[in-house]
């Protein structure tokens, strides 16, 4: 149960366990489980453990799992010099817990590219996935390669990011903030299995030379 990107197909697999409890002074309390309800969305299971239909997740989803267990009236307890006490019994009820969310986000992308062509969903999605779009992130190493011509950076419109610094740590820190443009039009970028493009603003190092040696390191914010 976590954030996934969005268009990912998940199988969520799930294992309830139930304490029976236990009295100070005995017995055993005998406690069991005699039902269980388990939903995720829309589906309901009714088994301690198994497996929900696949799912895909999107944009907006924000679903957890939900469980009741149904148990037994427990036996009636004793106290410490050994009488029954009826008031300290366990009766028949019912216990719930849920799970952590499973969320769905777009990532950021960000690599070197030897084309010089239009930048497409295809050419962004072929960049290093990084991570889920927060409020301020670093990128601390994009390497270039032989062929490279450009260095390209693409994060969800949505998260508002921008390239805030950049820095050639390979040729003394160079600052070359300015020289990643921002591309005038967004690009529309699918999702994970080909889900629903999203807008991306594009921001890309292109000058006139690249050395295969360079690294840069990029602070989005």
């Amino acid at each position: 149960m976590k954030a996934y990107e969005a268009g990912s197909n998940v199988t969520v697999n799930y294992n309830t366990s139930f304490n029976a409890g236990k009295y100070q002074y005995g017995p055993a309390t005998g406690v069991t489980a005699t039902s269980y309800s388990v939903s995720l969305g829309d589906e309901t299971l009714t088994t301690a453990s198994g497996s929900f239909a696949q799912i895909q997740v999107e944009d907006a989803t924000n679903i957890r799992i939900s469980a009741s267990i149904g148990y037994s009236q427990g036996a009636v307890p004793l106290t410490n010099l050994g009488n029954e006490y009826a008031a300290g019994q366990i009766k028949a009820g019912t216990a719930s817990a849920n799970s952590g969310y499973i969320t769905g986000y777009r990532q950021i992308f960000y690599g070197p590219d030897s084309g010089t062509g239009a930048i497409t969903s295809a050419t962004i999605r072929a960049l290093t996935p990084g991570r889920r779009a927060a409020a301020a992130t670093t990128i601390n190493s994009i390497q270039a390669q032989t062929g490279t011509k450009r260095i390209i950076i693409a994060v969800p419109q949505s998260s508002g990011l921008e390239v805030t610094a950049a820095n050639i740590t390979t040729s003394l820190n160079a600052d070359v903030t300015s020289s990643y443009v921002k591309q005038e039009a967004a690009v529309q970028v699918e999702g994970a299995n080909g889900y629903t493009a999203a807008p991306y603003d594009v921001f890309v190092y292109q000058p006139a030379s690249i050395d295969p040696t360079e690294n840069h390191k990029v602070v989005l914010g």
